[in-house]
């Protein structure tokens, strides 16, 4: 049977899920300065692979929207937008709990966590770290989750009421104007550590990309609607293999933050070609590249838990020692944790059969 998911991509979740590990690690030793050659770093931008997951959930988000265009008997779009997003909160909620118990445990043990402090961080149980209330959570690394809710929360119901001209209009203009805007003022696409008096600028972030992964939707459509003769489905496949290899390179290279705003667009270009071609072939669509993309959010959500733990309980660890042991701590964790999802899962879904 083949695959509803893209194969590529989901290879290439669990690949940016590394690259975002591998820049907390370069923070947690050096400061993110981490030099390995001349123009080459150890992950300095590898916070960029973010983007990645929010065009990928722009995309994923207008895709729904589509159908819901196409389907006859159409709820409302409050209640679609409402099943929408209870769907993407249930799709995390299970490891996000689990992680959280595990990250209070560690702390407690580890004398660092105190009344005051859970109540600081307790917010973020609800994922309301990025609304102000508060700017402690027990999940560093959720703030892209929390900013994914955000934007989703905003842009889909707009893509119910009008599909062509959010797609169309709105997310192009609207994602070039947010991402233009961040870099003229951070001079770097900013991350849930900035301080901002109105909105968190990671809110922004989510925003913008994730709209730009809506446009992606759209020429994506527009390029499996073009009836294009051999030579020219080379080029394009070309094209986007050397957007991701840009978009790599970027991530370990040494080049200044600012021009982050111009690899976004170049992932965007690499998503919208990826989404724009089936992957029959078996180095894609096979079980271990769906079960690494599927994993993949587990694995980003335990590094926080792990890089605590090796920090406190092997402080003797060298940095060499400290990248091997997190990483494939990280890796283990993350497929534990996804098993204990499945098996909970599974439990939920004979409960409901009984019924």
């Amino acid at each position: 049977m083949k695959s509803k998911r893209n194969g590529k991509i989901e290879i290439l979740r669990f690949v940016f899920c590394l690259c975002v590990l591998f820049y907390h690690i370069n923070n947690d030793l050096w400061g993110g300065e981490k030099v390995l050659a001349d123009g080459l770093s150890f992950f300095s931008h590898g916070r960029t692979g973010v983007e990645f997951f929010f065009l990928v959930s722009g995309y994923l988000a207008a895709k729904s929207a589509a159908k819901y265009k196409a389907s006859e008997n159409r709820p409302s779009i409050g209640r679609s937008t409402y099943d929408f997003m209870l769907k993407k909160v249930k799709s995390v909620f299970t490891p996000h709990i689990i992680l959280c118990t595990l990250t209070v445990i560690l702390l407690t043990v580890d004398g660092k966590m105190t009344f005051g402090k859970f109540l600081d961080k307790l917010p973020s149980l609800f994922f309301l770290q990025a609304t102000g209330i508060t700017d402690n959570y027990f999940i560093a690394v959720e703030w892209y989750i929390c900013a994914m809710f955000f934007a989703l929360v905003i842009i889909y119901p707009m893509l119910l009421k009008s599909f062509d001209f959010t797609s169309r209009v709105i997310a192009p203009v609207g994602s070039s104007l947010l991402i233009g805007y961040m870099i003229s003022k951070y001079d770097k696409l900013p991350s849930s550590l900035v301080p901002d008096p109105i909105i968190s600028p990671s809110n922004l972030r989510g925003l913008a990309v994730i709209l730009l992964g809506v446009f992606c939707y759209t020429l994506s459509e527009e390029i499996k609607g073009l009836d294009l003769k051999k030579q020219y489905r080379f080029v394009l496949i070309a094209v986007e293999n050397v957007c991701w290899i840009i978009s790599l390179y970027f991530m370990v290279s040494t080049i200044q933050k600012k021009y982050e705003g111009i690899i976004v667009y170049v992932l965007a270009l690499a998503v919208t070609l990826t989404f724009s071609r089936s992957f029959d072939n078996k180095l894609y669509n096979n079980p271990f590249v769906m079960y690494l993309g599927k994993v993949s959010l587990t694995v980003y959500l335990s590094q926080n838990l792990v890089r605590n733990f090796v920090k406190f309980n092997i402080p003797s660890a060298s940095n060499l020692q400290y990248v091997i042991l997190v990483t494939i701590l990280t890796v283990i964790m993350g497929i534990l944790i996804d098993f204990i999802c499945s098996k909970i899962q599974k439990i939920k879904l004979t409960k409901n059969v009984d019924k």
